[in-house]
């Protein structure tokens, strides 16, 4: 493999960094020497070709070495003196109460509370958030580092190890460590200033990361997970038109059945799936709260379809509200549905606080109620 010897960073003769880019006729003769070997340089300022140091007649640079010594130099460099050192990581969204909630499901693509299976994001991470101290050749255990980073401030975090490999990559065993490790493959100078990403669109050298977590936990919880985990069974309404499945019937009944009802109910819940014959669509509604009403006869739901669809050109989450009634042998469920949260929750509220045997119908336009003439 040929490797580029030509460099357009160099050292003074007072280990200061000099580019290419800032020599001229003034300063062509001063004394420069390689970054990585510390090899005597001399600037190259032609016409035609790009400028660049070489090494002085006389003198040669073994190419693999310099650039191995140069890489780990210049990433001690980067950062010591730059503000942010950034890493993209490539991870998938996790609930950090997926432990103890009993909505998440591992098994489940869920695009709100639970993060996405098969999904990742890259997510940005400041190194220098983290540590503080870059060391050249840094030992850590057993192993030994080209640039070890580390925290003064925090000692008990573990380190960083940042690899060069030319030629050579990671041992099996330092692979294997369980410590965190990024290894750059460099082939040329600008490799070195590469960003360091796990991200394919942005990647332009190629790079390893070994001991990073291939997760991260997303910050609180919305409680509108894709499916709840109940041990229910779906029951399908007896309706041939426009048949709903319900997905938490209780099939284990106390002496009021209403109570076993609510108590089944969670927030977030998949509670039922309804088909609109006409919009030729079929809707998922999910828990969004639940109550039971003040004579005890009847328990009131309130849903939400989630995904929504568009209307006019305008994205809706209509709602929903479940009146059930228990019949002496089944739950009969009857529902009324808004577009809005003012209305259905109007609905909601009154549903609670009457007599539903001298109910007729609830009309949304003018917000009032029809009562049987007994």
């Amino acid at each position: 493999m040929k490797y580029e010897i030509t460099y357009k960073r160099v050292f003074d003769k007072n280990g200061e960094f000099v580019d290419i880019d800032t020599i001229n006729e003034s300063n062509r003769r001063f004394e420069y020497f390689s970054i990585g070997s510390h090899t005597p340089m001399e600037p190259v300022l032609g016409e035609k070709r790009r400028h660049y140091f070489r090494a002085k007649r006389g003198y040669s640079i073994n190419a693999e070495t310099e650039l191995h010594e140069y890489t780990k130099k210049m990433l001690k460099h980067q950062f010591d003196h730059s503000k942010h050192f950034n890493i993209v990581l490539r991870q998938e969204p996790k609930c950090k109460f997926a432990n103890s909630c009993i909505f998440y499901d591992s098994e489940e693509i869920d695009f709100y509370g639970c993060g996405q299976i098969g999904y990742y994001n890259y997510k940005i991470y400041d190194l220098k958030e983290y540590y503080d101290t870059a060391t050249l050749e840094g030992k850590y255990g057993e192993f030994v580092a080209d640039v070890l980073l580390t925290s003064s401030k925090n000692p008990g975090i573990k380190p960083v190890f940042l690899e060069v490999a030319v030629t050579h990559f990671c041992s099996e065993e330092k692979r294997g460590s369980g410590n965190k490790i990024i290894e750059l493959a460099v082939q040329n100078e600008s490799d070195v200033f590469a960003k360091i990403t796990q991200n394919p669109d942005e990647a332009n050298i190629f790079i390893n990361f070994y001991g990073f977590k291939d997760s991260f936990d997303k910050d609180g919880c919305n409680y509108k997970c894709i499916k709840a985990k109940h041990s229910q069974l779906p029951i399908v309404s007896n309706n041939k038109v426009n048949p709903i499945i319900y997905y938490c019937i209780p099939q284990n009944l106390s002496d009021n059945p209403i109570q076993s009802y609510y108590d089944v109910l969670q927030i977030g819940m998949h509670f039922a799936c309804t088909h609109d014959v006409r919009r030729r669509r079929s809707e998922n509604w999910y828990v969004f709260d639940k109550t039971i009403s003040d004579d005890g006869k009847y328990l009131i739901v309130m849903c939400q379809n989630i995904a929504g669809y568009y209307v006019n050109g305008v994205k809706t989450r209509p709602f929903i509200v479940f009146r059930i009634h228990w019949s002496g042998s089944f739950f009969y469920h009857k529902q009324h549905k808004g577009f809005n949260y003012r209305s259905v929750f109007h609905y909601y509220e009154i549903a609670k606080k009457i007599d539903w045997d001298d109910i007729l119908e609830y009309s949304e336009t003018n917000n009032t109620l029809r009562f049987r003439i007994r």
